[in-house]
């Protein structure tokens, strides 16, 4: 090691004169890499992310998708069961009656599950959105004061603004609270207990997504005021209507959820009354 040291600073020179030049060309091509992979290693990853992202949301979609399909279809078989129980019964065919009234309680516990699992697929849906917003408003707010010319940043900037925007999806709402007719002491019971859960598991999930939102706003009201930071690329315009745009779609989100956390907290007191 101290050999070659020796080398590197000089002193080796007259010995190695010929091998030199090639030790000190390959230092200087290692070192090239090194910096190119520090200048591009950021965009390549963060491009690497929110394409990982935007798989999980599209993941969560057909979850969502067959959570949605399960729910519809256990409503259609109570509407069709409860049809055939009023037919049964206004037949005088208590045997029937009985066996249909059954499967009817069957269906509603199903049902309950089915909700909730629906549920739990749109707030999956939701956070895996919040991830993606987060992710593009950050990349849309670093080329702010990136390196590069105006108009690469803009379009970089003006592409994750579109990715952010498109992932907002609708607010989920508050869970209702479930009416009790023909449900006994305990299944009432059940059922309230449930609906708690719900509106406590929409409650926490509204809680991230405000704090998600109001990162949001602060980022694209950064992007508003760096209008200068972009001048004279082609996209600039485009850039700030769509960061102004998206700031007011983001504050009004704000405030529905707000209202939508509110309405959330009342029902569940209504519950515990």
């Amino acid at each position: 090691m101290a050999y070659r040291n020796r080398e590197l600073s000089g002193h080796g020179q007259s010995l190695h004169g010929h091998a030199l030049a090639p030790r000190r060309s390959s230092l200087v091509a290692a070192l090239l890499v090194l910096v190119l992979a520090a200048m591009l290693g950021p965009s390549v990853l963060q491009a690497d992310d929110l394409d990982d992202l935007k798989n999980a949301v599209a993941d969560s979609q057909s979850e969502l998708a067959k959570s949605d399909k399960a729910e519809r279809d256990i409503l259609k078989e109570i509407s069709e069961n409860n049809a055939a129980q009023k037919k049964a019964k206004d037949a005088g065919k208590d045997e029937e009656y009985q066996r249909l009234k059954s499967r009817g309680i069957e269906l509603k516990t199903s049902l309950s599950k089915t909700t909730t699992s629906r549920q739990q697929a749109e707030r999956n849906l939701a956070n895996k959105r919040g991830a993606l917003r987060k992710e593009a408003s950050k990349v849309a707010e670093e080329q702010i004061g990136a390196q590069g010319d105006a108009n690469s940043r803009a379009k970089r900037a003006g592409d994750a603004v579109e990715i952010w925007k498109e992932a907002l999806g609708e607010l989920l709402v508050p869970p209702e609270i479930r009416k009790g007719e023909g449900l006994d002491d305990d299944e009432m019971k059940a059922q309230k207990q449930d609906d708690k859960q719900r509106l406590n598991d929409f409650i926490t999930w509204a809680g991230t997504e405000k704090a998600n939102i109001e990162t949001e706003i602060k980022r694209a009201e950064a992007l508003v005021k760096a209008e200068d930071k972009f001048k004279g690329a082609d996209a600039q315009a485009r850039l700030m209507n769509d960061a102004k745009s998206l700031k007011g779609t983001l504050e009004t989100r704000n405030r529905q959820l707000s209202s939508s956390v509110k309405t959330a907290q009342e029902r569940l007191r209504s519950l515990e009354k």
